[in-house]
């Protein structure tokens, strides 16, 4: 016969019916509460196979794209470009939205290293502070500049741009103008971001 649950109530009855078949009150039955620390062990045990806990934080995203823009003219193209590469199947990465905690420019670079691609998108007026930044602390021109110098697949994105001469850019950036390039047409978006999609995924042409 099955035991009688100590989790129920162990009325008169009960003791009867235990007296009658020779049965004590048992000491415990799977319904009855567990032993003191038994669930926080079986806790631990279940969080450990599942190889998490809730001191181990969040798995940051892994961005392959790097998203270079001028706030003050490219913030609008910025994020049509997050939302058509990640429709692509790429995990972009835009300042807005991906910056983990830290320094800014800190997790700027961090981020600059673990990418495979940057794209720099040139709209008016996007590097006329690079012209006249002598103490080289533009933002745009040292993500340029670290893209270009870690060897990243650079692709320039432009769209009512007026480009520069080379001589007018700074050393450490002048070879942004000679990368393979992408012409932003809002009129034949679908042509421009394949194209785009193309120099990402190194098919040039």
């Amino acid at each position: 016969a099955l035991p009688i649950c100590a989790g129920r109530r162990w009325d008169r009855a009960s003791r009867r019916r235990a007296s009658a078949c020779g049965r004590s009150r048992p000491r415990r039955c799977p319904c009855a509460a567990p032993p003191p620390g038994a669930s926080a062990a079986a806790a631990g045990a279940g969080s450990s196979e599942a190889g998490a806990s809730p001191s181990s934080g969040t798995v940051k995203p892994k961005f392959d794209v790097f998203i270079s823009y001028r706030r003050s003219t490219g913030s609008h193209l910025a994020r049509l470009v997050v939302v058509y590469l990640k429709f692509a199947g790429f995990n972009p990465f835009i300042d807005v939205e991906g910056l983990a905690e830290g320094a800014f420019d800190e997790a700027l670079v961090n981020t600059l290293h673990d990418v495979q691609h940057v794209v720099v998108l040139l709209t008016e007026g996007s590097l006329d502070r690079c012209m006249t930044d002598t103490a080289n602390k533009d933002f745009v021109r040292k993500e340029i500049a670290i893209a270009l110098r870690l060897g990243k697949n650079v692709v320039p994105v432009h769209n009512n741009f007026v480009f520069p001469t080379p001589e007018q850019l700074p050393a450490d950036i002048r070879e942004i103008l000679s990368q393979n390039m992408v012409e932003w047409h809002h009129t034949y978006t679908d042509a421009s971001v394949a194209k785009l999609v193309r120099f990402l995924r190194g098919q040039k042409g």
